[in-house]
């Protein structure tokens, strides 16, 4: 029987928010370009930096559990998702002083098989632990309103349309700036 290592492993293997722009920023600029994901290293990048600019974490400041000491974050510089979640995720939990740190699901197969969604190993998963690294809850890979957008796509007569699928979540997350997320944060961690 193969037994899961805790999340303290995984969290002292984990790089905080500095490293994680600098992981992005060096494959967005060494990745050989007929790499299929190093054009969206580099949308990773801009995407990021928008959100860090617009987010207000003013409008949420009174929706952090106590309990909440520890957050870490499955992710890949490529995700699109990602890219609009992880910036909020920081911004808001590290101003209350809640440590955040990120791992790399492809790095860390086992880890993301156990956070697996309808199968598959989507991204990102934020994991929000106590401060011995017990996990609390987790929350991902999207907000409801996304699911309800990618499900919308996937009904389409043709199929899925990725390209399509990621302008119009890209516009909701833009046009959104963190709310559902941070709202559906605060619902999770209150229950």
């Amino acid at each position: 029987m193969t037994t899961f290592p805790s999340l303290k492993l995984y969290w002292d293997l984990a790089m905080d928010y500095p490293e994680y722009i600098n992981l992005t920023q060096n494959l967005a600029e060494n990745t050989p370009s007929e790499n299929f994901y190093k054009k969206y290293y580099s949308l990773a990048l801009l995407r990021m930096e928008r959100v860090e600019k617009t987010y207000k974490t003013t409008a949420f400041s009174d929706i952090i559990s106590e309990k909440v000491k520890k957050i870490l974050i499955i992710t890949e510089p490529w995700c699109g998702d990602a890219s609009a979640i992880i910036p909020i995720i920081n911004l808001y939990f590290q101003e209350k002083g809640t440590e955040v740190r990120h791992i790399q699901r492809d790095t860390y197969p086992e880890l993301m098989a156990q956070y697996r969604t309808h199968g598959a190993d989507a991204i990102p998963i934020v994991i929000f632990m106590n401060e011995s690294c017990e996990e609390i809850a987790h929350w991902g890979p999207r907000t409801q309103k996304g699911k309800e957008i990618l499900d919308a796509h996937k009904a389409a007569p043709n199929g899925l349309d990725k390209e399509l699928f990621q302008q119009d979540i890209q516009k909701y997350y833009a046009k959104n700036r963190g709310q559902d997320l941070i709202t559906e944060i605060k619902n999770l961690l209150d229950a």
